[in-house]
């Protein structure tokens, strides 16, 4: 029984949508066709992007954070409770 279900499961896994992508990644990514070089010009976009993405992602971190109490007392305050000021400001 155990190895009925253990074939079930891999012809389930094998025909997913998700893996058959995965398949096909692959394959392309390891075919021998040349594509043009990308331009460095091309890409700036993309890294600006990025870079843009990673700095709201710590800012969004930063401010939602609360206030923790750790190991022997320490406290590590939250953006929110430093600078009530600014959010009373935000609201205007």
């Amino acid at each position: 029984m155990a190895q009925l279900e253990h074939d079930l499961l891999r012809t389930r896994l094998l025909t997913s949508p998700h893996v058959q992508l995965l398949r096909s990644w692959l394959i392309l990514s390891i075919s021998p066709v040349q594509s043009p070089p990308v331009r460095s010009a091309d890409l700036d976009p993309l890294f600006e992007a990025v870079a843009d993405g990673i700095d709201q992602a710590i800012i969004h971190a930063l401010w939602r954070a609360e206030t923790v109490t750790g190991r022997a007392g320490h406290r590590r305050h939250a953006l929110t409770n430093l600078l009530p000021s600014w959010i009373d400001n935000l609201g205007d």
